[in-house]
């Protein structure tokens, strides 16, 4: 099958599960396993400029959309970075927030709270 955009020019892929001698991972395994699946993406989200989750929309709960598109890093207005950073606070950082994408009070007040607990 032909595919547009980056997929078709080889420049993104999806990653359904990764499999290690002691260890599957499996992307819809989320809701059970979050501390995990936030530690693959993180290593993705190093490397990647565009992860999209379980939590981006419906279609992307089986697998991670990854490609080079924008430059790896945080930016404050770009969702699938906030999702990932909102799903970080309340599941790895035990700063609860919703989970929505949006950068507001609520999220920005966990950051600080966290910052200033790791300097």
């Amino acid at each position: 099958m032909d595919k547009s955009g980056l997929h078709g020019a080889g420049r993104a892929f999806d990653i359904d599960g990764i499999f290690w001698p002691d260890k599957a991972f499996i992307t819809n395994q989320y809701p059970s396993d979050r501390r995990f699946y936030l530690a693959v993406e993180s290593v993705l989200r190093k490397h990647l400029g565009t992860v999209l989750n379980y939590k981006f929309d419906a279609a992307h709960q089986d697998h991670f959309h990854v490609s080079g598109r924008g430059e790896p890093g945080f930016v404050p207005g770009h969702e699938s970075r906030v999702l990932y950073w909102q799903m970080a606070l309340t599941h790895l950082f035990d700063r609860p927030v919703t989970v929505d994408g949006l950068t507001g009070p609520e999220t920005n007040g966990a950051h600080l709270t966290w910052r200033r607990t790791t300097r």
